[in-house]
């Protein structure tokens, strides 16, 4: 077997691998969880014909959401389950992510470095646990991301642009991606043709996507919510650095384990390419000109690196330094594989590579998620979901406020857009020109609704009127999965 079978063969099992560590998470049973329930719910609404942005306020972009809501549209005809389409698709693309590890490291550092990136990888036990949730816009751009890349490294310019495109369309700090590759595209004799090919790529990503928006009549609203409402600066905040390098270290994480090995070789590399560049000073146009692919992959992770570092809130935002950790530490390891080796004797290498891919490996098996299920599970929620439906036929109209995938369960819309007030850029949206009394529901909406779901909190802040029209309803169902109940007293 070739070199070149032998990698598509690795691929593949890569590919099944990390469907495997999904499908270790149990998305037949998880719940749905955290911001999850947002994204499940604009799929769901998307798939129903509900634009994303129309159905929720949200300032991310909204490919994930776009792609999730075709899984469930493509599932529905057989009887599929939203949910479970939902993590179809969040598995397909968590799969391709560890595939796609494989495949950039060994393009880049050849097979024994893929072997161990894409071992390093089956240590993001997280990560497999939010495919097997669905939804996470994150894990999408990840596998975006990683694909680029892999285009860049075998000269596909155009698609590198677009999954670079993509990426940021699924989450908008992935923008980094774009201007990484290229920036990277002008290095060497051909650069304009290979950066005019990038761009082209994500110009035709953009205007399909946009076209989305413009053929449903909402493009305006789309561009505002996506790139005004993020505008809002004030409402960000950094975090010390000394907490931020933790964050990098622990992976997002608040548990030390033996993991942060990873990110540490891998700020540890980056520190010595940064300080070999400022040595070489011109020389170092000629490294980058001699390996675009890897110049890309280093502007990529100093600028996400330093974007962590100065903005992040939880474990997700760590996804966009996943694949580079991976591809970093799989090939400073692989080269040290081989020193120690001394490569003239292919079958100690061989041996040496073995124990450090089997040592990753049983390290992957001893983690446990964080993300424990607890006595909530899917079933819960849809027997939950099944009281809001008898509310709704008791009192009136359902608003749900954080947690929206109790309608998703039921295949309804929201009351209103407003499913999530925890943000305060939406919170400013939602109360711009609403007078002393905070933001009431229109008409347009069918005035104020028979009963209010509260979760995750934010609903004070413009909702003043809550508890004094609304009594609270004692529900130890309800608050079992940390959600509050108010129905309207003239709806009694």
């Amino acid at each position: 077997m070739n070199d070149t079978a032998r990698r598509r063969v690795l691929a593949a099992a890569f590919f099944v691998a990390g469907a495997w560590f999904v499908w270790q998470q149990e998305p037949a049973d998880r719940p749905v969880t955290m911001d999850n329930q947002i994204y499940f719910y604009i799929a769901d609404r998307a798939a129903a014909g509900v634009p994303p942005h129309v159905s929720l306020v949200d300032h991310k972009q909204q490919l994930s959401s776009l792609l999730q809501a075709a899984a469930i549209a493509a599932a529905a005809p057989f009887g599929i389950d939203s949910v479970y389409a939902m993590r179809a698709a969040s598995l397909l693309f968590a799969a391709l992510a560890v595939m796609g590890v494989f495949v950039l490291a060994a393009e880049l550092a050849g097979t024994s470095a893929g072997i161990l990136a894409g071992f390093v990888t089956f240590t993001y036990t997280d990560f497999f646990t939010q495919a097997a949730v669905g939804g996470r816009p994150q894990l999408f751009m990840e596998t975006f991301v990683v694909w680029a890349l892999v285009a860049f490294a075998r000269r596909r310019d155009a698609s590198a642009g677009a999954l670079s495109l993509c990426a940021y369309l699924c989450w908008q700090p992935a923008l980094l991606a774009l201007a990484a590759v290229g920036l990277a595209s002008l290095a060497g004799p051909d650069r304009w043709r290979r950066a005019a090919r990038v761009t082209a790529g994500a110009v035709v990503a953009a205007v399909v996507y946009e076209s989305y928006f413009l053929w449903h009549g909402v493009l305006g609203e789309q561009l505002y919510q996506t790139w005004i409402l993020p505008a809002d600066v004030g409402t960000y905040s950094s975090k010390p650095l000394a907490e931020s390098l933790r964050f990098v270290l622990r992976m997002g994480l608040w548990r030390n384990d033996s993991q942060f090995v990873f990110p540490l070789v891998f700020l540890a590399a980056m520190v010595f390419v940064f300080g070999r560049a400022v040595v070489r000073g011109r020389g170092t146009l000629a490294d980058v000109a001699a390996s675009p692919t890897w110049s890309a992959l280093w502007l990529l992770s100093l600028t996400a690196t330093a974007f962590t570092l100065a903005s992040h809130q939880a474990y997700p935002d760590m996804f966009v330094l996943h694949p580079l950790v991976a591809v970093v530490f799989g090939t400073v390891a692989a080269r040290v594989v081989a020193w120690i080796a001394a490569q003239p004797r292919p079958r100690i290498e061989a041996a040496v590579l073995a124990g450090v891919a089997v040592v990753i490996a049983l390290f992957a098996q001893t983690r446990t998620t964080i993300f424990r299920q607890g006595r909530v599970t899917l079933d819960t929620q849809r027997r939950l979901a099944a009281q809001v439906d008898l509310m709704e036929d008791a009192y009136g109209p359902v608003w749900a406020i954080g947690c929206p995938h109790l309608l998703a369960l039921l295949g309804k819309d929201n009351h209103t857009r407003y499913g999530l007030l925890i943000d305060p850029k939406v919170r400013n949206y939602m109360t711009a020109g609403a007078g002393p009394e905070g933001y009431r529901p229109s008409e347009a909406d069918g005035g104020m609704p028979g009963v209010i779901l509260t979760a995750r909190g934010g609903e004070r802040h413009v909702l003043p009127w809550l508890r004094v029209e609304y009594d609270y309803v004692h529900n130890k169902s309800f608050r079992e999965q940390g959600i509050h109940v108010y129905v309207r007293r003239s709806a009694k």
